[in-house]
């Protein structure tokens, strides 16, 4: 839900220009990013081993 006016923006936009992630730092996104590939290619390595 959006903080400011409270729309789900999944369904629809909002109707301000309101930033959620103006303040989030790029190194910040590339670990969080960098963690779930990495997760990512565990469970396919999981799933090929047990023949999925």
């Amino acid at each position: 839900m959006c903080g400011v006016d409270g729309v789900d923006p999944r369904g629809e936009r909002c109707p301000h220009d309101v930033s959620w992630v103006r303040d989030v730092p790029v190194d910040d996104v590339l670990e969080q990013a960098g963690d779930l590939l990495a997760e990512t290619r565990i469970a396919e390595g999981v799933t090929r081993r047990l023949g999925g």
